[in-house]
Order: C-alpha cells, then structure tokens, then sequence
C-alpha cells in the first residue's frame, strides 16, 4: 500500500501518518511532500494507491491540472485535507476533481473511514449541486429545523472546519459540551461524521433557498 502524503505543514503529515498505519498495519508505504514541486517529482517516479494533499498544495494549482500531470496513475484516488467549507474552497475542489474531502479536524475514525473507502474504489459522498450551481447559492451559515439554536451554532462553526476545542471557546462551553451537541446533531441529521452532517445541511438549506 504506498500512499503519498502532501501538504505543507509538516505536524499534519507526521499525524497522518500515525492514522494511516493504524488503518493498514506494516503493509503502508509512505512518501511526503511539502510542495506542489516535490509532489509531482514523487508522482512521476512511482505510482500510489492514495494522494492525500492538503488544500495548501491545491491552491498552486489550476482546476483539473492535478489530473493532467498523473500520466499513468489517473486512477489514483485523491483524498483533499480541507481547513474549511466556505463556498470558493468547495468550488475549487469540484474543478480540481478529488475523489473526495475531509475537514483537516475530523477525528481518527472518520480519517480510517476516508482511507478505506477511496482505497476500496468508491468516492466519498460529494454534494452533486456543486457541480451546476454558482458558488454565491451555497450557504456558508448552515441552519436546520430540526436542530436547537444552539446546536446550530456549533453546526455553523463545524462548517467552518473548526474544532470541538474551538467551537467551546468560541461559545464559551466545555468541550465535553460541545461533544454532546455534536453527538446530538449527528443522531438529529441520521448521519456519522462531521462532514456529512455539513454536507447534508448545506444541501437542505440550498434547496430552501
């Protein structure tokens, strides 16, 4: 299983790596880049299973281009490491053409969950609106009826790709509080991760709008 790891921050890539032999055990192989440059060099001297590439490497680049300089690893599944959901970054990681996303603060379950899903061949869940939309029609400020006021504070902070560690200072709680909320808008919103709950109320608040 050789995997290759891509983004600037190198706390971040040392972490990943932790998951990631958790998730495959002594079969992974790993390589790193901290550069759109050292990136390419490594994807053109040896073929992976999964690119991992955090939105700092992305930004050098244009749309599909990522694609384009693959030669013969266009079936590499890539996993894009996001900071934040606002409505320029989801746009660009449509046209850059990952085969899905994952806020950079999700936990160690939903990272594994990513990990074996893309290597497994299936593409994380990627709202299809995107696709035809203008960006200005995605809601940066996601609220759900079916949620507490409170809980859709802390969902509004979630889709900003912030922490329960934030989300608690941010609104002056505990983190154990925070965590309850969270649980709580999981159960409300029948999903299981983070992400999926973003997704799935920026779709419902689009199609209210």
């Amino acid at each position: 299983m050789r995997i290759l790891i891509a983004d600037k921050h190198d706390l971040f890539r040392q972490g990943l790596k932790v998951t990631l032999h958790e998730c495959f055990g002594s079969s992974l192989i790993s390589s790193e880049a901290n550069s759109f440059t050292d990136m390419k060099v490594l994807m053109a001297d040896q073929r992976f299973d999964l690119i991992i590439t955090g939105t700092n490497i992305l930004s050098n680049l244009k749309q599909s281009i990522l694609r384009n300089i693959w030669y013969g690893q266009t079936q590499t599944p890539v996993l894009a490491a996001i900071d934040e959901s606002t409505p320029d970054a989801l746009k660009r990681l449509n046209e850059y053409k990952v085969n899905g996303f994952i806020f950079k603060s999700a936990n160690n379950a939903e990272y594994k969950q990513a990990f074996q899903t893309l290597v497994s061949g299936e593409n994380l869940p990627f709202p299809k609106h995107l696709r035809k939309i203008n960006s200005s029609e995605i809601l940066t400020s996601p609220r759900n009826l079916a949620l507490t006021n409170r809980q859709n504070e802390v969902l509004s902070l979630m889709s900003q790709g912030q922490s329960n560690r934030d989300i608690a200072a941010n609104l002056t709680l505990s983190e154990g509080t925070v965590k309850v909320h969270v649980t709580a808008i999981f159960r409300a919103l029948g999903v299981k991760s983070r992400t999926q709950a973003v997704l799935l109320s920026q779709e419902s608040n689009t199609s209210q709008s």
